[in-house]
C-alpha cells in the first residue's frame, strides 16, 4: 500500500490488525485514527512513506509510558544549511 500513513500497533494485534490496516487507505478525516480500543492508532505521514525518528518515552520503573514520532514536518537550521 502506497498511502503515506504511519501507525502504532500492538505487537500483540499486529497480525489481526492486517486487515484493519487496508481500511485505512487513503485517510483524510479524521487525520487520526484509534482502533480497537488502542491496540492500533494510525495517522497520515505528512511527506508521505519514508523513516521517521521515533522515541520510546519510559517511567523510573523501566515500563513504556509513551511512543514519540517525529513527521519532520517543520524545517530545522540544518535543513536550511541543504540549499
Amino acid at each position: 500500500m502506497d498511502a503515506g500513513m504511519a501507525c502504532f500497533v500492538d505487537a500483540d494485534a499486529s497480525e489481526r490488525m492486517q486487515d484493519v490496516w487496508l481500511t485505512l487507505d487513503g485517510l483524510v478525516d479524521p487525520r487520526h485514527r484509534t482502533i480497537d480500543s488502542g491496540a492500533m492508532v494510525a495517522w497520515s505521514s505528512g511527506w508521505g512513506d519514508g523513516s521517521y525518528p521515533t522515541w520510546i518515552g519510559y517511567d523510573t520503573a523501566g515500563h513504556v509510558t509513551c511512543f514519540v514520532a517525529d513527521m519532520l514536518l517543520f524545517p530545522t537550521d540544518n535543513d536550511e544549511d541543504d540549499d
